[in-house]
């Protein structure tokens, strides 16, 4: 049985993939891999949705904040190695990830330097760019004994204007070499560019409707060039909406770590509708500024709007 050591939150704060990643020509040892002496595995946690790729395109299910809703892109075409479930983040929230470094070997590995990159992947198959100036994380552990496995937890701050497609997490482990201060590089025992697959779908996705009935931004809510919601606290960001027929309305917001910090709700015997948030958090307090984004649902209406909160 393998015995965990420890849960290691982030160490080393934002990082450029470029000063992380060590040459590949480097590589030293047979540690790639099921039945090698390290191995490890990549948790997505706390995703929005799903998106499965096929030989049609990309589809994306939106279960967390519109249960039931798909939308598609056929032009997401990915080879075949790359077709089937991923986790779904919606631009400009928050990834959250878990990895489990395990040693299988008879001997204890010192001096680690763990290297996580989040990076877009082509329809090609080949890795392009690092998502963002938060793409990077590192951890040290000064030894792995044999039978031993370490958690690590990191995060990627996805920015706005992310490109749609699959992305990769990109994993190092190196032999560094010690010394006085904060360790440096050293010799690469680990690179597995695509050590786990994870997405988000593109700007025109997330903005694409998903309901029967129409949800629009209205009041003293200013538009910005994106079509974003922008609020001033205290002023209420207004929703003015048409549902089909009577039921429950409900209109939930959640910050980018997609945690909901106010959920409005009202029963509506049809026609439009207007509500809305001041900008509160459900303890009445004022939610910390920054960017948000409201769920608005009801009957025929499933719908999304970004937020703005400004100090």
């Amino acid at each position: 049985m393998k015995k965990i050591i420890a849960v290691i939150l982030l160490l080393s704060g934002l990082a450029s993939a470029s000063d992380l990643l060590g040459p590949v020509w480097n590589l030293k040892g047979k540690h790639i891999g099921d039945g090698e002496p390290l191995y490890w595995t990549i948790e997505y946690l706390d995703a929005w949705g799903r998106t499965v790729t096929d030989m049609t395109g990309g589809h994306f299910y939106h279960d967390r904040c519109c249960g039931g809703v798909r939308t598609d892109d056929p032009s997401w075409i990915y080879p075949k190695e790359y077709h089937g479930t991923t986790q779904m983040y919606y631009c400009g929230t928050t990834m959250r990830y878990r990895l489990t470094l395990t040693n299988n070997g008879n001997r204890a590995y010192r001096n680690l330097r763990v290297v996580a990159v989040q990076e877009y992947l082509n329809t090609t198959g080949s890795w392009g760019e690092r998502i963002g100036p938060d793409a990077a994380r590192d951890w040290y552990l000064k030894e792995l004994k044999a039978g031993e496995s370490v958690i690590f937890e990191g995060t990627c701050a996805i920015p706005y204007d992310a490109h749609g497609g699959l992305d990769q997490t990109h994993l190092q482990v190196q032999h560094w070499t010690g010394g006085k201060g904060r360790p440096g590089p050293g010799s690469v025992i680990i690179d597995d560019s695509k050590a786990a697959i994870w997405c988000p779908p593109d700007q025109q996705n997330m903005a694409q409707s998903i309901s029967t009935g129409n949800v629009q931004v209205t009041g003293s809510v200013k538009m910005l060039a994106t079509g974003r919601g922008f609020v001033e606290p205290g002023v209420a960001a207004r929703f003015e909406i048409t549902p089909v027929g009577s039921g429950l309305l409900s209109v939930k917001v959640y910050d980018r770590n997609g945690i909901m910090v106010r959920e409005m709700s009202r029963y509506t015997g049809g026609g439009i509708e207007v509500m809305g948030w001041d900008g509160m958090d459900a303890g009445g307090r004022s939610a910390v500024p920054g960017v948000y984004m409201a769920v608005i649902t009801g009957p025929g209406v499933q719908a999304r709007e970004r937020v703005a909160l400004l100090r």
